[in-house]
């Protein structure tokens, strides 16, 4: 049976280690991997293909599980979510978010066990990534025994006849070949002396000690034609993913009273933190969101925003006035019906000033 690889992120040690012995029985998980905090998190996530992803609401840190579930939602291959809180005051923003339950922990097992079957609905609809064949070999395992190889004949006994040399290897086929000459490739090896030799396109050679354990491939004896289709059926696939990435619309997602309105990024004037939180103003009303600063900040500067202060980020298309103010520091006031006025700090002041051209 495949498993579905999954993540455990939350800041308590003790509850990492109880939903990991209560996971240990469930045939079709496999735990592969802990954070204490979002960003770590969400590094293991981009890295790798996680199928049940179980986090905290609030990880201690800059990102909140919230936060991540927003990331994760523009996702094909999103892992099946499963909240873990100590109340149920976000479990309709949870549950709105796609999460496929929300655990209140520690929890009974007859709860943990619905929990249990909802993940293995999802997982009869996962898209699992095919078992390696058998003849792949991880690195920790043992070398297989060497055969003879088929264009190398076994050697002759003492004074029997001399071996023959043994047939030249096949070229490169022509996509190859080409992809080579361009330089999109770097082959690993003398390819023209068969193109089975590794290539990658990172330009490391091989036999570089910094580059680590050496590469190993899964080889596939395919003829020229076959090799050609393949290529070609790669590049579409690339041309394919680059076309159809996620659309960023350009507006946020704020929940309101059980409503989500979506704020148009150029109506956003600033952003103020707030504890955990954050307020968006806008020329007419003023949102509390559980977006925290940083996250808005990482989210918003693209679209030329700036954070001129440790406690606010401000839309630059906004500001229509920069003025210093006794003691050396410097504010800045923004366009709406009332004219906000907002402290730069000093270590921002220079780079702000070079955005601005000034």
């Amino acid at each position: 049976m495949t498993r579905l690889n999954t993540l455990l992120a939350h800041p308590d040690p003790e509850v990492r280690q109880r939903l990991r012995r209560m996971l240990a029985s469930v045939p079709f998980l496999r735990v592969l991997g802990e954070a204490v905090d979002g960003e770590e998190a969400w590094a293991l996530l981009d890295a790798l293909p996680y199928g049940v992803f179980f986090t905290g609401v609030d990880l201690g840190g800059e990102t909140s599980g919230m936060e991540l579930a927003r990331r994760l939602l523009g996702r094909r291959d999103r892992p099946a979510l499963v909240f873990i809180a100590g109340d149920e005051k976000l479990a309709f923003e949870a549950f709105d978010l796609d999460a496929t339950d929300y655990l209140i922990f520690p929890c009974p097992d007859e709860r943990f066990q619905r929990t249990v079957g909802r993940l293995d609905q999802f997982r009869a609809n996962f898209r699992l990534a095919p078992e390696p064949a058998a003849r792949w070999r991880e690195p920790h395992q043992a070398q297989p025994p060497q055969q003879p190889q088929a264009d190398q004949p076994a050697p002759q006994p003492a004074g029997g006849p001399a071996p023959s040399q043994a047939p030249p290897a096949p070229a490169a086929p022509s996509a190859v070949r080409a992809a080579i000459a361009s330089g999109d490739i770097e082959p690993l090896g003398s390819w023209q002396d068969g193109w089975h030799e590794e290539w990658r396109d990172d330009g490391h050679a091989p036999g570089n000690p910094e580059d680590g354990p050496p590469v190993q491939t899964l080889q596939l004896a395919l003829g020229d034609e076959e090799q050609d289709s393949f290529l070609s059926a790669l590049g579409s696939a690339w041309d394919y993913t680059s076309r159809f990435r996620p659309v960023e619309i350009g507006k946020l997602a704020i929940t309101q009273d059980g409503t989500t309105i979506l704020v148009p990024y150029n109506e956003i004037v600033f952003v103020e933190a707030y504890e955990d939180y954050s307020y968006v103003h806008t020329s007419t009303d003023k949102y509390l969101t559980s977006y925290r600063l940083k996250v808005l900040e990482g989210r918003l500067r693209p679209h030329r925003f700036f954070r001129v202060h440790r406690k606010y980020l401000v839309n630059l298309d906004m500001v229509t006035e920069i003025a210093s103010v006794p003691g050396g520091n410097c504010m800045l006031r923004t366009m709406g019906r009332t004219r906000i006025e907002l402290p730069i700090s000093r270590r921002r002041l220079g780079e702000l000033k070079e955005i601005l051209g000034l």
